[in-house]
């Protein structure tokens, strides 16, 4: 089976060696791990994904055909263009079902999929409607595409299904996985000697790890700080286009944040976290969260269904007030079943499994 992967903007991830001022993220990571358990599973691949100096423009990994095409810079115009490119290159590709990531390439991928007379699997990633760093009428032509492109797809695969109910009732629920292996906590002799890079023994260590980007509400966390009963410092392990507006706001609010920009080794930070924090105000699925649960720290996340009360401690969305709680709420008592209930959802989230039920809904389109 031959299946064509469109919009993923970096593949493999750190292929872009921090040249896009918007890094990639979660939508990036899931292609990353499903086109290595669908290739280890025998589908060959090609996926379509952004040029970026110094790599090739067409290039064989074992199962994966990687084509890389030109795209225009600029926080608008970068995925409409990109996707573009990506469509035109399609046409003269030979697969059997289209795998399409995202608003944009939703739309070309089901015009493309009409053309070429090849069955459409849309994944969705969230809905970009629900996003505050876009404005009125991006986010009305989001929602304008959604109804456009989501019921005409032979199938929809997500792990939101409350975000695809009065969309369409063609979605099939796949959990994604994540890569456990680079998730091997600390000794405590070298968790001590990282801690000490950040903060004095005494104080508590509330993690966010991510995109520094407004879906994230950053700035609830960065407010929340003030009204801590506790002695914290809150480190911000991620980059994004928010960035000086995050740091201006923690200066403004006399925060006592650290910046720590992009770091690989996640583990390094989850190893010495009190709490970790998710402000987010729209998700469909986080990595981030994900991996807190399997390394057994507690969390603190904002309600908006990406996980349950018996595994994280929930707060309102875009309410300093209420996540400061939550947060001291973490800090203040043992959090046992809690970690233990959340060690049990990350159990959910498994790569192989995925990838199964992938070609099961490939092999009933296609055949």
């Amino acid at each position: 089976m031959r299946a064509l992967i469109l919009g993923s903007k970096e593949y493999p991830m750190g292929t872009a060696d921090g040249s896009d001022l918007s890094p990639s993220g979660g939508m990036e990571m899931y292609v990353e791990g499903l086109a290595a358990a669908l290739s280890k599973k025998g589908v060959r691949l090609t996926i379509v994904t952004r040029m970026f100096r110094g790599a090739k423009s067409d290039e064989r990994r074992g199962n994966i055909r990687v084509v890389r095409v030109p795209f225009m810079r600029g926080f608008y115009i970068r995925n409409p263009s990109f996707n573009l490119a990506s469509f035109m290159r399609a046409l003269s590709l030979d697969f059997d079902v289209i795998i399409s990531n995202g608003e944009v390439s939703n739309f070309l991928g089901l015009l493309l999929s009409k053309i070429k007379r090849k069955p459409i699997v849309m994944v969705s990633h969230g809905l970009a409607s629900k996003q505050p760093q876009y404005n009125f009428i991006v986010k009305m032509l989001f929602r304008i595409g959604d109804r456009l492109t989501y019921p005409n797809a032979d199938a929809v695969v997500t792990h939101a299904p409350w975000q695809m109910r009065g969309i369409t009732d063609k979605f099939y629920v796949v959990m994604p996985g994540f890569d456990r292996n680079r998730l091997k906590k600390l000794s405590l002799r070298e968790a001590k000697k990282f801690r000490a890079r950040f903060a004095k023994p005494d104080k508590k260590i509330i993690l966010y790890t991510g995109r520094v980007i407004g879906v994230k509400g950053l700035e609830y966390l960065i407010r929340s700080l003030k009204y801590l009963r506790h002695d914290c410092k809150c480190l911000i392990v991620g980059d994004g286009p928010d960035m000086e507006r995050m740091k201006r706001l923690a200066k403004e609010e006399l925060a006592d944040v650290v910046f720590t920009g992009f770091r690989s080794d996640i583990a390094s930070s989850l190893s010495i976290a009190d709490v970790f924090v998710l402000p987010s105000v729209s998700e469909s699925l986080n990595y981030s969260l994900v991996e807190a649960a399997h390394m057994g720290v507690p969390i603190v996340c904002t309600d908006i269904g990406i996980i349950g009360g018996d595994s994280a401690i929930l707060v309102k969305p875009t309410d300093e007030k209420s996540l400061a709680e939550g947060i001291n709420t973490a800090l203040g008592k043992g959090n046992s079943r809690l970690t233990a209930n959340a060690r049990r959802y990350a159990l959910g989230f498994d790569w192989s499994r995925a990838a199964e039920l992938y070609i099961r809904l490939m092999r009933r389109l296609t055949e």
